[in-house]
């Protein structure tokens, strides 16, 4: 049950952070991420977005990384769900990504990579914003070790091992985790795409590729492509300059990073061409060549 664990949202900062690490190894495990969402545990996670203690914002954004995942198929052999005991239960990653975005959660993730502030009503800001929640300080960052665990920044402690298969020394700060979850929240989704285009997620993760560590330069591209799968709002990308930085990702960015520039790439593209061929008379009209005037008179 979780019930003990969320009420952790009003104990004490190491206590919030324990308790974070604690739902992100739960919501591993796809059985488990319903019960998080119906036991209220969303909305108390988002505001540990805000949180002024080093590791916890991007903790809590790596639950709901995890939350928003595709449950696994049930074996045939396991217990079958239990009825739904009401008309509100949340059920599949579908509706827990809704929730995430219900309750506020891709507005604050999509303000924090902006860089701009973040409001938890819970403390002070420090002149302007909480001194934690400067993206990239290394109070505010995970490093990778090479036997995959996260270990802060500033003390070099291990925190736990969250099992991220991504090469050792790595950088995961709150902004890099939070191109992760982004990234996860609009793969296969199109409502979730259709809401981080329009609420300018889009400019952000474009900063990010242009300007963040390599890590994050691969979630912020991969976050990219899934969003270019909502064919009818790639212009909206387009305009934003994305064709610019994916190409010059193709050239500067890791192995990774050019993968899924290159997938991004591919998809703008593919829409282009669905768009052509559905606009495939009127622009076949439009290309007939016609006769020069001295032609037309001879």
């Amino acid at each position: 049950r979780c019930g003990p664990i969320l009420r952790c949202r009003r104990a004490p900062a190491g206590s919030q952070l324990q308790a974070a690490l604690v739902l992100s190894e739960l919501a591993l495990v796809s059985k488990n991420r319903d019960v998080i969402a119906n036991a209220n545990g969303i909305e108390p996670v988002i505001k540990l977005l805000a949180s002024s203690t080093p590791g916890t914002p991007e903790t809590a954004a790596r639950v709901l990384a995890h939350l928003a995942h595709r449950d696994e198929p049930r074996h045939k052999d396991d217990t079958p769900d239990t009825p739904r005991g009401s008309e509100a239960e949340v059920r599949g990653s579908a509706e827990r990504r809704a929730q995430i975005h219900f309750a506020g959660g891709l507005k604050r993730l999509i303000t924090i990579l902006d860089g701009a502030k973040i409001a938890d009503g819970d403390g002070p800001m420090m002149g302007g914003r909480k001194k934690s929640m400067m993206p990239g300080s290394a109070a505010a960052a995970f490093v990778v070790s090479a036997d995959g665990s996260l270990q802060t920044g500033s003390s070099g402690g291990a925190i736990g091992s969250l099992g991220l298969k991504e090469e050792p020394g790595l950088r995961v700060g709150v902004k890099e985790q939070v191109a992760i979850t982004l990234a996860d929240i609009a793969h296969d989704n199109h409502d979730m795409q259709e809401v981080i285009i329009h609420s300018g997620g889009v400019p952000p993760l474009l900063a990010f590729i242009r300007m963040g560590s390599q890590l994050g330069q691969e979630h912020a591209a991969r976050a990219i492509w899934h969003l270019a799968a909502l064919t009818e709002a790639q212009m909206d990308i387009v305009d934003c300059g994305a064709i610019v930085d994916l190409v010059q990702l193709l050239k500067t960015g890791s192995p990774k990073a050019q993968e899924m520039a290159a997938a991004g790439i591919s998809d703008l593209a593919l829409g282009a061409v669905q768009e052509r061929l559905a606009r495939g008379p009127e622009i076949r009209r439009r290309s007939v060549k016609r006769p020069s005037a001295e032609a037309a008179a001879a």
